[in-house]
């Protein structure tokens, strides 16, 4: 059940079912999208989700699937059950094109393989085909979609006939054309021509009581007339009984084929409400592609853990534009099942609700839904929402009153299958009063285990997941410095509404806000500057834990890469050793003989004191060692405490080069948990995420999908290198974009500056809103004698991505300043 009767409107349901509409190919199909509804059954919402991925996949992998001919023939296959009536040549023709497509349709999902396509390839049973009906279609017709002559045997006499005697005429006609050229009595650039299915010439006025014949029909201008010999009336004649028989036997053979056909209308009709239902699973998956979507994890109980969740319209505006949209991280729980989001207006509280309830909606209606496919999502019975404004005029309910309207009727059917979202809880009325009537709603939906999410500025509902263990906090991440919002959601703490701080940005006076917060009182205040504070160091720590994790790293991979050098340097120690020995030994053993062999030649010649002399001199030179080189260690701890530990702080990609990878020398690339892929036939590039067997996942962008290996191409080592330089040149790029980004003011003050300096300042700040996709701008230029006015207006009229500039409000300074809206 869902709440209030608008409910798809209200969170743009409407909008998504028009897009859905337009990839249906037929009227079959837009019945189902007319027909699409909230579905809490478990095993039916997962059968539709499964049979929707898997037409996506074959979509995006397998071959062309049957897409023409999607033909509605059901009105005109129930008429033929009324006594008398047969069917018509166009619905034959019709009959024909949508009944092979039925057929083809059948031959692919046999095609499928029932491993990889379990949901599809079972439709192949639901089609059911009876062959007869195509051989007698085609027994009828051509290839033309006309009646062949032997349809039947009469028919075919009757064309011989007609095609005999039109011959006949031609010939006879022809000769009265020629003659009536010779006399005179027609143009000679005149041809024979047909007027009401007969034969005529075309005489000119003047001369029709010349010729004799019957008119058959005048020109416009009434100069000529068009008449058929009176010689060839009776052959005329003859070929129109002809035709008026060739039609009966049309009709005779229409006839026949209505009776053969009638006892297989009951299948016929089951066949084309499979059509459209096929249709329209078509259009889902069509759209998912679109959209980016996938099948997350379905769990039968209510939950959300999301991750990387994107809202459909809001994405594929943004794709047009061509920026990227943030994504939406959020996580509800039997624990924590009530989420309540603060922050400042515009910071995408709301937007990050319709989120929700869009996304929610569109999966338990059987679409894919656009986020990781890790994510979790829960099924719930029941889901109300209350955004916007729902003032009648027609019941007497002011704003406020219909939000208690909702309110009740949440108290009464909410329960723990329910999930209930709502916009600015409380407001519309007196805000202290809203804020306890919200406290208290919040706190009996709580005791019910509803699952709500809800968006707020009321310091008390921010202070309740103090009390509740159910309710948690969430905020709209803001930047302080810059105000500007972030859009990024961060569960945990309550966010800052940053009121005073919009309000000195706007231009309102110091003492004003001065004392506002005097009559706000300094508790709130306080509490303000300390959620803000709390942020900011929770995202100092955040970096202190990620430089911390950095260094942990780097000196792990070192500590493994120097005890690896260390048992390295011990096996080329041994090594040196055993070989030192065995040179030693052969050294021994070479001077042994030398020794003995240098005594044997002293004694062979008696030698003198010279020659020994010699022969010593030679001995001593051959004995004399080599020298080896000594092996040294260090060991790693020596190693270690030699290292500059200030390059711990060097990025990830410097502690990645302390593990050098070898190179392979394969001449092909392999597939391998890691190595990037793209699918025969397309240009994306995907990593493989995980190998079983045949099939395998590969993670995109924003969607991750299983696939059979056969069909995807490993990108080559120079594909590889170049898509990771490519990218790197883009994430460098766009690092640099989102920091300027950051530090980048839609507000400019040109006072004081001589008219060359005021062009300088106005021209960057327009080329720089251009490249940060900033759409309002604001230039200071004084009121003065006008001058910088002058030159401001004057830059903003000759530059095309301007949309409008006009003076600000003459309280927050009129023409002293001028507002600029972009393209």
């Amino acid at each position: 059940m869902t709440y209030p009767k608008n409910f798809e409107q209200k969170i743009g349901f409407d909008t998504l079912c028009e897009l859905l509409s337009q990839e249906c190919i037929s009227e079959l199909g837009l019945e189902f999208v007319q027909k699409i509804g909230f579905i809490s059954d478990f095993k039916t919402l997962h059968l539709y989700l499964e049979q929707t991925d898997e037409f996506r996949r074959v979509l995006m992998l397998e071959k062309p699937f049957p897409s023409t001919d999607y033909i509605d023939l059901r009105p005109e296959l129930k008429r033929l059950r009324i006594k008398g009536t047969f069917i018509t040549i166009e619905g034959l023709q019709l009959l024909h094109a949508s009944y092979t497509t039925i057929r083809e349709i059948k031959s692919y999902f046999i095609s499928l393989s029932a491993t990889t396509y379990p949901r599809l390839s079972t439709w192949s049973e639901k089609l059911e085909i009876v062959p007869e009906i195509s051989i007698q279609i085609q027994t009828i017709l051509d290839s033309t979609g006309e009646i062949k002559d032997n349809a039947s045997d009469k028919l075919a006499s009757i064309r011989s006939q007609i095609r005999k005697k039109q011959g006949e005429t031609q010939k006879y006609i022809r000769r009265y054309l020629n003659e009536a050229k010779k006399e005179g009595y027609v143009s000679e650039e005149a041809e024979v021509t047909l007027r009401n299915d007969r034969l005529v010439i075309p005489v000119t006025a003047a001369h029709k009581r010349s010729m004799k014949g019957f008119i058959h029909d005048i020109s416009s201008s009434g100069q000529t007339v068009f008449m058929e010999p009176e010689e060839i009336f009776n052959l005329n004649n003859e070929i129109v009984e002809l035709f008026n028989a060739e039609r009966l036997e049309i009709i005779e053979i229409l006839k026949t084929f209505t009776l053969f056909l009638l006892p297989f209308l009951p299948i016929l009709l089951d066949s084309y409400h499979l059509l459209g239902f096929i249709d329209f699973l078509r259009a889902k998956a069509r759209l998912a592609i679109k959209l980016q979507a996938g099948m997350p994890i379905i769990s039968e109980k209510p939950c959300l853990n999301w991750r990387d969740a994107r809202h459909p319209l809001l994405y594929l505006t943004l794709q047009k534009q061509g920026k990227s949209i943030v994504p939406l991280d959020i996580g509800l729980d039997d624990k924590e099942h009530i989420l309540i989001i603060s922050g400042p207006n515009a910071g995408g509280k709301s937007v990050c609700l319709k989120t929700v309830g869009l996304l929610q909606y569109m999966l338990q209606c059987g679409l894919l839904v656009p986020m990781r496919e890790t994510s979790e999502v829960g099924l719930f019975h029941h889901i109300f929402v209350d955004i916007g404004d729902e003032q009648s005029i027609e019941n007497d309910l002011s704003t406020y009153s219909s939000h208690l309207k909702n309110m009740k009727f949440w108290l009464e059917n909410g329960d723990s299958s329910s999930l209930f979202l709502a916009d600015e809880l409380g407001s519309g009325t007196e805000p202290q009063l809203g804020g306890a009537i919200a406290e208290s709603i919040l706190e009996m939906m709580e005791s019910k285990g509803a699952y709500g999410i809800v968006t707020t500025h009321y310091t008390n509902l921010k202070l309740m997941a103090k009390q509740y263990k159910g309710i948690v906090n969430g905020a709209m991440l803001f930047n302080k410095e810059k105000l500007q919002p972030l859009y990024l959601f961060k569960k945990g703490l309550p966010g800052s509404s940053f009121a005073f701080e919009m309000a000195r940005n706007i231009g309102l006076p110091e003492s004003l806000i001065q004392l506002a917060g005097q009559k706000t009182g300094q508790q709130h205040l306080h509490f303000e500057e300390e959620l803000q504070q709390i942020e900011v160091e929770k995202q100092a720590l955040k970096n202190k834990i990620a430089q911390v994790n950095i260094a942990d790293e780097l000196l792990s991979s070192t500590v493994e890469k120097y005890q690896n050098l260390y048992k390295e340097l011990l096996e080329n120690k041994q090594h040196l050793m055993r070989k030192a020995k065995d040179d030693a030994q052969i050294l021994i053993k070479n001077a042994n003989a030398r020794i003995e062999k240098t005594i044997r030649e002293i004694r062979e010649v008696q030698a003198e004191k010279a020659t020994t002399t010699l022969l010593r001199k030679e001995l001593h030179q051959c004995l004399n060692p080599v020298s080896l080189p000594t092996p040294t260690l260090e060991t790693p701890k020596e190693k270690i405490e030699t290292l500059n530990f200030s390059t711990l702080q060097a990025p990830i990609s410097k502690v990645e080069n302390l593990h050098p990878q070898k190179q392979s020398t394969s001449s092909s690339p392999e597939l391998s948990i890691g190595c990037l892929v793209r699918l025969q036939g397309g240009s994306s590039i995907a990593l493989v995420s995980e190998i079983k067997g045949k099939q395998i996942r590969i993670d995109f962008d924003y969607m991750s999908m299983q696939v059979p290996r056969d069909k995807v191409i490993v990108l080559s080592q120079g594909e590889t290198q170049q898509y990771k330089q490519q990218h790197q040149k883009v994430a460098v790029f766009m690092k640099n974009i989102n920091e300027k980004k950051i530090d980048f003011s839609p507000n400019v003050d040109i006072r004081g500056l001589r008219g060359t300096e005021a062009e300088e300042r106005v021209q960057k700040l327009l080329d720089d809103a251009s490249l940060y996709g900033e759409k309002y701008l604001q230039i200071l230029h004084g009121k003065g004698d006008g001058i910088l006015r002058n030159i401001t207006r004057e830059i903003l009229g000759k530059n095309s991505h301007i949309a409008s500039y006009s003076d600000q409000k003459e309280e927050l300074g009129g023409s002293g300043i001028t507002l600029v809206e972009l393209l």
